[in-house]
């Protein structure tokens, strides 16, 4: 389009040049200048219309050469619509499955953990007790070389040692806040409304969760509620 833009710009300034001549001899003639002949001003009149028409001819090429680009834009878009529709989402439903079993195993080794390490804590706790009862001074640390609290359990000796747990749900969080970027992690963490508007958008990814009115008292706490809050229920549930 440029290219043809310069050359609507070269005939313009060609026909103002022409008409800017054609009126300076007009000028000498009303001027009294003697020495200019009818054909000369004729001349110049007529090559000042011919420069006119020739901007007219560069705008409607301009013109016509813009309508082809918008064309040959629309007809590849509409190519590669065609190649987009024609497909599904098939291949983000296996990844979004692969995700979620990947959280929920992060979950459950996360609490597994926490566990682990709060029952570990509870029993360096007892001991304290005992050994408090027993007369003991210097707890579990000075004689076992153990202390512990709700999310840790230290051991000392020629090095320290600590087994830490986070809960499951922070794992997850900390996990999605890796993957995304920082302007739209605020956005994904608000699961249940995201998670309802995704399986709306893309049901080929709904339909690999979706769950009879039959089978939902078979189903454990969580799938339930993930089942009826993320609109996951077929039959009359998904109509309400």
């Amino acid at each position: 389009m440029n290219e043809h833009q310069d050359i609507v710009r070269q005939a313009e300034a060609d026909a103002r040049q022409a008409r800017e001549l054609a009126d300076a001899i007009a000028e000498r003639v009303t001027a009294g200048d003697a020495t200019v002949t009818p054909q000369e001003l004729a001349e110049a009149r007529s090559l000042a219309e011919f420069a006119a028409l020739r901007v007219e001819a560069a705008r409607r090429q301009a013109e016509a050469a813009h309508l082809a680009d918008i064309d040959a834009r629309g007809k590849a878009l509409a190519a590669e619509v065609a190649r987009l529709v024609d497909t599904d989402e098939s291949e983000i439903a296996v990844l979004f499955r692969k995700a979620v079993e990947a959280v929920e195993a992060l979950v459950q080794a996360g609490e597994d953990r926490r566990r682990q390490v709060r029952t570990a804590a509870d029993l360096i706790g007892v001991l304290s007790a005992d050994l408090k009862a027993a007369g003991v001074e210097g707890g579990t640390r000075a004689r076992f070389g153990l202390t512990g609290d709700a999310n840790t359990v230290t051991m000392f000796g020629e090095t320290v040692k600590r087994a830490r747990s986070v809960p499951g749900r922070d794992l997850v969080s900390a996990a999605v806040g890796m993957a995304v970027d920082k302007y739209t992690v605020g956005e994904v963490l608000r699961s249940p409304r995201v998670a309802r508007h995704v399986m709306g958008m893309l049901p080929v990814v709904a339909e690999d969760w979706r769950v009879s009115r039959e089978d939902l008292p078979g189903l454990g706490e969580h799938a339930r509620w993930r089942a009826h809050e993320f609109g996951l229920v077929a039959g009359r549930d998904d109509a309400a």
